[in-house]
């Protein structure tokens, strides 16, 4: 089982929600974590291939938002 608040602010999960439709439960299976981090992941590498202010404001938000995951001594 995975905790997010052990990686993100409940402000941040509530961004991920808001801006990128990315929907993590306090509690998750797994397998459901790996799922939403892997849309993360696929957001991050879509925003990549676009290259404008407003999107690279979305892609350096939710890059942050992955690197705090998978920093974290939890990961």
């Amino acid at each position: 089982m995975q905790k997010i608040n052990d990686y993100l602010t409940e402000h941040e999960v509530t961004t991920l929600k808001h801006d990128f439709g990315i929907v993590f439960e306090d509690v998750m299976t797994d397998e459901a974590f790996d799922q939403e981090f892997d849309k993360m992941v696929e957001i991050e590498t879509a925003e990549v291939q676009t290259n404008d202010s407003a999107t690279n404001k979305k892609l350096a938000k939710i890059s942050d938002f992955i690197t705090k995951i998978t920093t974290s001594e939890k990961w």
